[in-house]
């Protein structure tokens, strides 16, 4: 059985918490330069209006996912250990559950950068300086992605449960 994807830009449309952030794609060089597929910025740059805001790179769930793995194989064996630690991950729908985990903790790096902008003043950090699982676990530690990542985990379950919804609402009007 092959797996079950969608884009990003789809999920992102069909998640309250999500869809009335201010967003903005990565471009692929952006990707290339940065290595990195989501992040939640503060208005320091000059990237959308000079709001705080949500980056994420637009592709199929499957290639996010993939991507990902490449990238920061560590950071993303860490977060699926994690959200599975929480919930059942079947395979056919593991870059789905993936992605909307990374859209719902950036939204909560967003929504708690909102309650007290001054934590957030340095917190950039290299994910996996030496790409091991330590790290990856120890950065997954730090204060504030605890923070974004129960944010994430706590409201997973009921955004799939929503996007299920909407997928089969979607394949019913074709």
């Amino acid at each position: 059985m092959g797996s079950i994807s969608s884009r990003i830009s789809v999920l992102r449309e069909s998640i309250p918490e999500v869809n009335t952030i201010p967003f903005r794609y990565i471009t692929p060089d952006e990707l290339r330069e940065k290595g990195r597929l989501s992040s939640c910025a503060t208005p320091t740059g000059e990237d959308c209006g000079g709001k705080a805001h949500i980056k994420l790179y637009d592709a199929n769930t499957d290639n996010f996912y993939e991507i990902a793995r490449a990238y920061d194989p560590c950071g993303t064996k860490c977060i699926m250990e994690l959200i599975k630690s929480r919930m059942d991950v079947p395979e056919d729908i593991e870059a789905i559950i993936f992605a909307v985990f990374c859209l719902l903790h950036e939204a909560g790096h967003y929504y708690d950068y909102q309650k007290d902008p001054r934590k957030y003043k340095s917190n950039y950090v290299e994910a996996c300086p030496n790409g091991t699982l330590e790290d990856a676990k120890a950065y997954r530690n730090r204060p504030l992605e605890k923070v974004a990542d129960e944010y994430a985990l706590e409201r997973l379950a009921d955004a799939l449960k929503r996007l299920n919804l909407e997928m089969i609402r979607q394949r019913l009007s074709e």
